[in-house]
């Protein structure tokens, strides 16, 4: 720190032989001038001059039992400052509570009972605040470096009572004060959220801000509700009814009659939606919810050399592992040196959570509906949109597909995907929609179709209006056009930035789509989709994966990697 000092003074007297301005500092002796919060130089005088470059410079100036001076001063040619350091008194406070506020000069400062605080003389009035209760000034006639106490009694805001029909629990701001009829004491101007909460009947909810000091009684009666009893498999399960976290399953929760909207939510299961219309004339109604793993690994044979497309998206190359969470997905693998390979597969909610994938040895067909129905190809069978792989030796292989009463005969050629529409309409094609959020409402032609995705919807071929709408309001359209037996798969993206934890404990060099990273935690946002992470160990890989990344964000533990 010497160094950097002796560094500074001889640099600005280097400089103020050339090029320098004089600041000429007026202050009282003894003090201590610092300039970019650097310490300059102690005032041997009541008057010193500073030789400083053109610029902006910050001054303080400081002595003890004094009140700091702090300026600014653009220096462009002599300057002049006379600072007045104002003395400080001490004062002691004690009170009738723990603690409260004292604001004066813009300043506001947390003061503990006894604690000693060192205020300018010339402040003539200080302002003593805490919550829940009544503020006050204090007026002050102070003396330089005087030490005096003051007693400061803070009186409470007005008190509140509330009671209800029949007795039940009281929450105020989410917290259980007691049993009504019951009185507290609450602040003025404030937004209070009261919950009033007895078995067997709807909870109320209201909010207050008082007006006025004056003692203030309320009065509520509550309703009777519905008994919903929800259970889910997995158990622990976070239940959501008209927007409002109510409980976890398993759980019996007291609702009104007419529509609700329900949703079970699981950290690591997809989200289910329910909405029911309850009769008034219900007691009680009991739910089952069976939620699916938010997990699924797919695994590819053969990869060298191919190219991956996930969604619609290009993801990389050569893919060997990739995790997906448990939504529909379309994978496609096309080569880039034959162009006649081409391998796509429908992944929805039924798919195993396990795949192996080998595009080489096996043929994929697509059938698609416009309804859901079950169709055959031999011993195998799939719901519509859905995929059936066919193990091909020879180049072309004849094939029948069996629904409901009809069948329809194809010809496979080897390692070629093929689409399947099962209807015998003419005119007609499909689309899958995919979005950079689970969240996002799909409109195809003025008609609500999905949220978050769209898998396989067959459609009228020619050219369909899509509206994303978008959790924060904002809608995007495009126009699509759907050629004849043509099943497009589209991909529309909005910039969406996701949280990604990365744990690293062993400190192996960590890339993630190619960039170094080395620390044992990473904290990261990451744009949603897929993203490759790699783990190397000096020059070696030890392991590589493709991690689909949702809006909820990835916890990813590379300990469990090896």
């Amino acid at each position: 720190m010497k160094k950097i000092k002796t560094f500074l003074f001889v640099f600005l007297m280097l400089t103020s032989m050339s090029f320098s301005f004089q600041l000429t500092i007026n202050a009282p002796k003894g003090s201590l001038v610092y300039i970019n919060n650097q310490y300059m130089l102690t005032m041997k005088s009541n008057t010193e001059n500073v030789s400083l470059q053109s610029g902006t410079y910050n001054i303080i100036i400081s002595k003890f039992g004094y009140k700091d001076y702090k300026t600014t001063v653009s220096i462009d040619s002599d300057k002049k400052i006379n600072a007045n350091l104002i003395p400080l008194a001490s004062i002691e406070f004690r009170s009738n509570i723990e603690s409260f506020y004292i604001s004066f000069d813009k300043n506001k400062v947390l003061i503990k009972n006894g604690d000693v605080l060192k205020i300018p003389i010339n402040v003539k009035t200080l302002t003593i605040s805490a919550e829940n209760y009544k503020s006050q000034n204090i007026n002050l006639e102070l003396k330089p470096f005087e030490t005096k106490k003051i007693m400061v009694e803070l009186v409470p805001n007005g008190m509140v009572t509330f009671d209800s029909t029949p007795i039940s629990n009281l929450y105020i701001n989410e917290k259980f004060v007691g049993e009504t009829p019951y009185s507290t004491i609450l602040s003025l101007n404030k937004n209070y959220n009261i919950k009033l909460i007895k078995d067997g009947y709807l909870p109320f909810k209201k909010n207050i801000i008082l007006k006025s000091d004056e003692p203030v009684s309320y009065n509520f009666e509550l309703k009777k509700g519905i008994q919903l009893y929800i259970d889910s498999s997995p158990q622990n399960a976070l239940v959501t009814i008209n927007g409002e976290k109510v409980g976890y399953t398993p759980n019996t929760f007291t609702v009104p009659s007419g529509n609700l909207k329900i949703i079970l939510s699981k950290i690591g299961y997809i989200s289910k939606e329910l909405t029911i219309n309850l009769d008034k004339s219900l007691n009680k109604k009991t739910l089952f919810f069976e939620l699916y793993e938010n997990k699924r690994i797919v695994k590819i044979q053969n990869s060298k050399g191919l190219e991956f497309y996930l969604d619609g998206k290009y993801i990389g190359d050569s893919v060997e592992y990739l995790e997906l969470d448990g939504m529909p997905h379309i994978l496609e693998i096309v080569s880039k040196t034959d162009k006649n390979l081409f391998f796509r597969y429908i992944i929805n909610k039924d798919s195993p959570k396990e795949l192996i994938l080998n595009p080489l040895l096996s043929t994929s067909v697509e059938v698609l509906s416009q309804e859901k129905i079950l169709a055959y190809i031999s011993d195998k069978y799939a719901f519509t949109p859905s995929t059936i792989l066919i193990n091909t030796m020879q180049n072309t292989k004849k094939l029948d597909i069996y629904y409901l009463n009809s069948k329809k005969s194809i010809t496979l050629r080897k390692n070629r995907s093929q689409t399947v529409f099962l209807t015998t309409e003419d005119n007609i094609g499909a689309v899958s929609l995919f979005t950079s959020s689970n969240y996002v409402l799909i409109y195809i032609d003025g008609k609500y179709i999905n949220r978050g995705y769209v898998l396989g919807k067959v459609l009228n071929s020619g050219i369909h209006n899509v509206v994303f709408k978008f959790p924060d309001g904002k809608s995007y359209n495009i126009d699509i056009n759907i050629n004849n037996y043509e099943h497009r798969v589209i991909f529309f993206s909005k910039a969406n930035l996701v949280p990604v934890k990365i744990v690293n404990s062993r400190a192996f060099d960590v890339y993630v789509d190619d960039i170094k990273y080395t620390a044992s935690e990473l904290d990261l946002r990451l744009e949603y989709g897929v993203h490759k992470i790699s783990v190397y160990k000096g020059n070696r890989k030890i392991v590589e994966r493709f991690i689909y990344i949702t809006d909820e964000g990835k916890y990813i533990n590379l300990d469990n990697w090896y």
